[in-house]
């Protein structure tokens, strides 16, 4: 791997892991067509952990709220602070499924579903998934919200977010809009469920990550991928929260259908 070949996944994955069209199908694309060598889920873990970073600057402000707000809750249970605890209950809840599934399915992901052609008939369901959503806008916000529907949009990304070509976040949003939530509300409580998993995987896997050979040979060119992973997701965030807000989702819907094509038909 070359500075140039790491400057281009690094602003895939940065661009890629918020918007919804699999950040990790397009880095395994990226990385098959420039023919580089990748230490897998490793080298996902790595890159995510530059897009957590990104994400948890991003949402600052919101996760600094939960987090005063919840400890006020417990120790003074003025009800003023009760929306905060709540909502640091359904990030708790909504990580849960991804902590179970995360451990079970690794290994399924890793030998049966890293390839091209899974890769392209997972992202025209992405496609599909957001396509049939993309008028909705519900009524449920961060204050009417329930416990239900964070397990629901939970066990959404502990199962279907782990398959490469399968959003994460479209994924999340796709079940958030379905079972009522604003555009609004649905597109920061995925982002608020990424930061516990993104912190997690780097915590379990960066042992891991270090000690690989391809990791330990090309230290300056994972160093640059992860800056520019971390300004890219910055850029990404606010673009998919710019379509999110117009109802625009369709635009993400033809990409994935094109590029899911194109692989099917191609290899």
């Amino acid at each position: 791997m070359n500075f140039l070949q790491a400057i281009i996944l690094g602003i895939i994955q940065g661009i890629g892991e918020p918007i919804p069209i699999s950040s990790s199908a397009q880095t395994i694309i990226a990385s098959f067509l420039m023919n580089i060598e990748t230490p897998g889920i490793l080298f996902e873990v790595f890159l995510n952990f530059a897009s957590f970073l990104a994400i948890l600057w991003l949402t600052r402000n919101r996760v600094y709220k939960i987090i005063t707000g919840s400890v006020m809750y417990i120790t003074t249970k003025d009800k003023k602070f009760l929306s905060d605890f709540k909502m640091a209950l359904y990030v708790i809840i909504g990580t849960l499924p991804a902590v179970v599934f995360g451990f079970t399915m690794k290994g399924i992901i890793e030998n049966y579903l890293n390839n091209i052609t899974t890769i392209g008939i997972f992202l025209i369901i992405t496609g599909c998934l957001l396509f049939f959503v993309r008028k909705l806008n519900g009524y449920k916000n961060e204050f009417t919200m329930t416990w239900k529907d964070a397990l629901i949009i939970g066990l959404v990304q502990g199962t279907l977010s782990l398959i490469p070509g399968i959003s994460r976040s479209g994924s999340t949003i796709v079940a958030a809009l379905l079972i009522g939530l604003t555009r609004e509300t649905a597109f920061y409580y995925s982002f608020l469920l990424y930061l516990p998993v993104g912190l997690g995987t780097m915590i379990l896997g960066y042992k891991d990550l270090v000690n690989s050979p391809l990791f330990r040979q090309n230290v300056p060119e994972y160093a640059l991928m992860f800056v520019v992973t971390f300004f890219a997701t910055i850029i990404g965030f606010n673009i998919f929260k710019s379509v999110m807000e117009r109802g625009k989702l369709i635009y993400f819907s033809i990409y994935c259908w094109l590029v899911g094509s194109t692989l099917l038909i191609w290899f």
